[in-house]
């Protein structure tokens, strides 16, 4: 995510290499989401350079490849989940949450998959499920209870910003047809919620929906909890600088919340060649 095209020149250097541009997206944010480990598990030494380029107090929120999720449903998983955790192993603490996305067909009958699943995982990983069957939000307490009793945390994609309105831009038409439609979910089972939430282009609209959140972020705080939340629009182009604006909403309720990191400057574009 952190190579984003919009935000390369804007938010990021640019030219750069992809090390240089997470080292300036840990200046805007201090957590990503690590959506690229779900399509391939990273070379050991890419993710030692991830740890070099970020501060020892960076969240990776990493997701666990579509192999073990989607391709073999949490069954018969030992050899790609030994694979990814040797990978993600240099960055230490900076794993903040091992995250399982779990396909729209994974109901309430598959439960039991899932308590095997997390049965089997080594101690020291900490787990968050996002789960997409309706039937699990209209009746939760099964899956709370499970995911309590192995420490883990129901991850919320709350899209229902998103969906109060029809789209009216070519990426919300695209984020139409793809985003889940999934109900806003405000109760954390751990220490460490995760939250993700799409919003829409327009800035305002995307504020006006994420409301509700900025107070909850700040119970959670009060309580002595660790949140972490991501903020999505359909094309992204002005996440980082709307995650800061969260951020500092919840710091006006919350003095005490330490402030984010402030962005190096941006390099001078270079002057262009001329012949005179």
């Amino acid at each position: 995510m952190w190579s984003l095209k919009s935000w390369q020149g804007r938010f990021l250097p640019h030219p750069a290499t992809p090390a240089e541009r997470l080292r300036a997206y840990a200046g805007w944010c201090d957590a990503v989401e690590g959506n690229t480990t779900f399509y391939a598990v990273p070379a050991r030494e890419t993710v030692e350079t991830w740890a070099r380029e970020t501060p020892a107090d960076f969240r990776f929120v990493a997701k666990v490849p579509k192999v073990v999720t989607h391709e073999r449903r949490l069954t018969d998983a030992d050899e790609p989940l030994a694979a990814f955790f040797d990978a993600l192993e240099p960055l230490g603490s900076r794993t903040h949450a091992l995250w399982i996305q779990l396909p729209g067909s994974f109901g309430p009958p598959d439960l039991p998959v899932l308590a095997r699943f997390l049965r089997r995982i080594p101690e020291g990983h900490r787990w968050a499920v996002e789960v997409r069957h309706p039937e699990f939000f209209a009746e939760p307490q099964r899956l709370e209870e499970l995911l309590t009793s192995f420490d883990a945390e129901w991850i919320p994609f709350d899209t229902a910003a998103f969906f109060a309105d029809p789209p009216t831009s070519d990426a919300e038409r695209d984020a139409w047809m793809k985003k889940p439609r999934m109900p806003r979910r405000a109760r954390a089972l751990t220490e460490r919620p995760v939250v993700r939430y799409l919003g829409r282009d327009a800035i305002s609209r995307t504020v006006e929906g994420w409301q509700p959140w900025v107070e909850t972020i700040a119970d959670w705080l009060r309580e002595g909890r660790t949140p972490t939340f991501f903020v999505h629009t359909p094309d992204n182009a002005d996440a980082p600088e709307l995650c800061r604006r969260f951020h500092a909403e919840v710091r006006a309720l919350v003095p005490e919340l330490a402030p984010l990191p402030e962005p190096a400057p941006l390099p001078e574009p270079a002057e262009p060649l001329t012949l005179f």
